[in-house]
């Protein structure tokens, strides 16, 4: 079990469309309760993340992402960049985004009451994380990215307002599906080579995304490779029926997803087609991906016992 050292708590108001914004007294409250000495360093913007990030690893062992899955990999990504020079820090999340699919893999409740409860008698794993490029950029990735219809799906969820938590994710698959086109992709995982068809590909370390779409039922962020799941093109009528097994974790069932285990893979695409990396957005016109596991480099704060 992790001693109860003090934290430094990286809050981002804008989370969860702006509803963590009311948290920070209430975090100051329970830090001060439980971790004297703490300090909560509200952002601004990714910038700001950045710059808070470098602050507070200068006076801490230990950061806590405060937010959502954006928040997640805007913070773990500054600390990844900082590990050579400053290799004892420690990372975990308080979530308080629409999804949290990242506190879920690490076993946290996404209740943020009961998760700062958890945080007091958690123990150091060590995960895996991804460091990817394409024609959009280069960045880590914790959970899990998706091309075509599962980044189509992302886009879609940005421009609700109205729906929270998993609703957003569950109104924007039905609203994508009608619209989503296959792609013709070049595809190396581990060095075998594969001409597909596909409408979505997702490269998993954590099991779940869009808050409750199971996408990869069996990947584990400490296991040293990644779950790579593919859909086939299908008809409407089709691919509808595939939402609820996605939900369930039950797409086995269908004989046009695909699943396979990697540590590297490289995509190129005949088509420009949109990527989602952690729950954001990395481009609409995606036609190259490279994507490589680093195992274990990352000693992050769970629940349950470590590995």
């Amino acid at each position: 079990m992790f001693s109860r050292m003090a934290y430094a708590f990286i809050l981002n108001p804008s989370a969860n469309r702006t509803r963590a914004e009311s948290a920070e007294s209430w975090l100051q409250l329970m830090i001060d309760k439980y971790w004297p000495g703490s300090r909560i360093y509200v952002t601004s913007s990714k910038s700001d993340i950045q710059i808070k990030v470098q602050e507070a690893a200068k006076s801490f062992e230990v950061i806590v992402a405060c937010g959502g899955d954006g928040t997640v990999n805007e913070v773990f990504s500054q600390v990844v960049k900082l590990l050579p020079s400053n290799p004892n820090l420690v990372l975990s999340v308080l979530p308080m985004g629409s999804g949290n699919d990242f506190a879920k893999s690490v076993h946290f409740s996404t209740n943020p009451q009961v998760a700062i409860e958890q945080l007091k008698s958690a123990f150091v794993h060590h995960i895996d994380f991804v460091v990817y490029s394409s024609n959009h950029g280069n960045g880590y990735m914790f959970n899990t990215m998706n091309i075509g219809l599962g980044g189509q799906i992302n886009f879609e969820a940005s421009k609700v307002k109205k729906l929270k938590g998993p609703l957003i994710y569950i109104y924007s698959a039905l609203k994508s599906v009608f619209n989503v086109v296959s792609a013709d992709v070049d595809l190396i995982i581990d060095g075998n080579h594969s001409y597909e068809n596909m409408v979505m590909l997702t490269i998993a370390n954590g099991s779940i995304e869009g808050g409750n779409f199971k996408v990869a039922p069996m990947a584990t962020n400490d296991d040293g490779v990644l779950d790579v799941v593919t859909v086939a093109p299908l008809p409407v009528w089709k691919l509808l029926p595939l939402l609820p097994l996605f939900l369930l974790g039950r797409q086995r069932w269908s004989k046009a997803v695909k699943f396979r285990k990697c540590r590297s893979l490289i995509l190129e695409s005949s088509l420009p087609i949109p990527l989602h990396v952690d729950g954001e957005q990395c481009g609409l016109e995606v036609t190259n991906l490279k994507v490589e596991i680093r195992k274990g480099e990352l000693r992050v704060l769970s629940p349950t016992p470590g590995n």
